[in-house]
């Protein structure tokens, strides 16, 4: 909603400025403002998907055996889980999910994922 909210504020202002007139110049500031709105949350889904292909099913069995155990962290995944902004909540369950894993080829992985995203 909020890129269709942009789109209508970009493409207003541009028939406004340019009389009718619309062209590539003009629309630019809408290919700004998405990305600074949204745009680290699309290469967090795209750094998160990668870090999920690279699970084998028994990995991913792991995690969720993990998250089901642990009542907190279920609680705390209901209470912030967003579809729009899932970074918040994957990194806050995968940071709390790491104290319990005890395999080291996970453990791994996970770190990878966590130092990409983190610097990024």
């Amino acid at each position: 909603i909020s890129c269709a909210n942009i789109a209508g504020e970009v493409i207003i202002k541009a028939l406004d400025d340019v009389k009718g007139v619309v062209n590539k110049t003009c629309l630019q500031p809408y290919e700004e403002r998405w990305r600074t709105e949204i745009g680290h949350e699309i290469k967090f889904t795209v750094y998160m998907r990668q870090f999920l292909d690279s699970l084998t099913d028994d990995e991913i069995n792991y995690l969720f055996e993990i998250a089901t155990q642990h009542e907190e962290l279920t609680t705390m995944i209901e209470a912030t889980g967003d579809i729009d902004q899932q970074s918040k909540v994957s990194l806050s369950s995968l940071r709390y999910i790491t104290t319990f894993v005890t395999r080291p080829r996970l453990l791994y992985k996970l770190s990878r994922f966590v130092t990409r995203v983190a610097f990024r």
